[in-house]
């Protein structure tokens, strides 16, 4: 399959992003700016510096979880 990806070539990401994206819009019918926009969004969410914390005392999670402690259908 032939993708066109000559749009946003000035942009920082290669070839096989911009095909990613473009295949990305043909499920949904959506323009690649929607899916673009998206990603940006939630990559600017993903490094915000929040004013206040989440937590009143920091969470503690436990520490990293051993794939021998695993459950449920997720990969393993």
């Amino acid at each position: 399959m032939t993708v066109d990806t000559r749009w946003h070539k000035s942009s920082h990401s290669d070839a096989s992003e911009r095909v990613e994206v473009v295949e990305a819009t043909r499920p949904e019918d959506v323009p690649a700016a929607v899916i673009i926009r998206e990603g940006v969004l939630l990559a600017a969410m993903a490094h915000r510096q929040w004013d206040e914390p989440f937590f009143d005392e920091p969470l503690d999670l436990g520490g990293r979880v051993h794939p021998d402690e695993w459950t449920g259908s997720g990969p393993r």
